[in-house]
């Protein structure tokens, strides 16, 4: 996968929404969806209001990894766990109710977990995979971590998570599920119009401390 994301087919449109498993790409208009950092410190994600949605299909945590690994050099695009209702329109908001909404909801087997300074890191994002999978009594099932924009700059584990359910969840069983958890979930991210920020920061004076950025653990499904 390449630019291709940025390209729209009509297999690729379809709104037959029911057999497919969504991922929504957001492309921010002329906004980084990711931090700045300074060697004095750091410039926040920008505020975007308009995007050009494009709807995904993806059948396998593996084809989610493959998508997620070319968002990491794209500043410019989130991921929505939503459906986009028409992504043929060039300059959408980001809208969830009402006439207006841009975006439904579908359930997916596909989550994402937002660890923001969980515990202490081990420094491997690996190991630190395997610790939050623990604290979650996930053990020992497969998924996939990528570092947050804090991950080795800040004390504790600040990772992105991403799991395929057996069978599709809504986002709101998902924050019912991890609510117990919270001390390790941050909860916001059970939305359907939430983004997901995937792309690594800017570094301006400095080198990136992540080295490994993708993280696969094996596991039961």
């Amino acid at each position: 996968m390449s630019t291709s994301i940025y390209t729209t087919g009509p297999a690729e449109s379809s709104n037959d929404y029911a057999s497919s498993n969504n991922v929504t790409i957001a492309l921010a208009h002329n906004k980084l969806l990711t931090k700045t950092i300074y060697t004095s410190g750091e410039k926040a994600y920008d505020n975007a209001y308009y995007y050009k949605f494009f709807n995904r299909n993806v059948h396998s945590l593996g084809d989610l990894l493959e998508l997620v690994r070319v968002l990491l050099a794209r500043p410019q695009c989130c991921l929505i766990r939503g459906v986009c209702k028409d992504d043929s329109v060039s300059k959408q908001r980001r809208l969830f109710h009402g006439d207006d909404a841009t975006i439904i909801e579908q359930p997916q087997n596909w989550f994402a977990l937002d660890i923001d300074g969980y515990g202490n890191s081990s420094g491997c994002l690996k190991d630190d995979t395997k610790s939050v999978l623990l604290a979650l009594g996930l053990n020992d099932t497969e998924a996939f971590a990528i570092p947050s924009a804090g991950y080795l700059r800040k004390p504790g584990i600040r990772i992105r998570l991403f799991l395929w359910n057996s069978n599709k969840v809504s986002c709101a069983s998902l924050k019912k599920h991890f609510t117990p958890l919270k001390s390790v979930v941050d909860l916001a991210l059970f939305h359907p119009i939430q983004p997901i920020y995937p792309s690594r920061p800017i570094f301006c004076g400095s080198t990136d401390p992540c080295k490994e950025l993708v993280a696969w653990v094996s596991g039961q499904k």
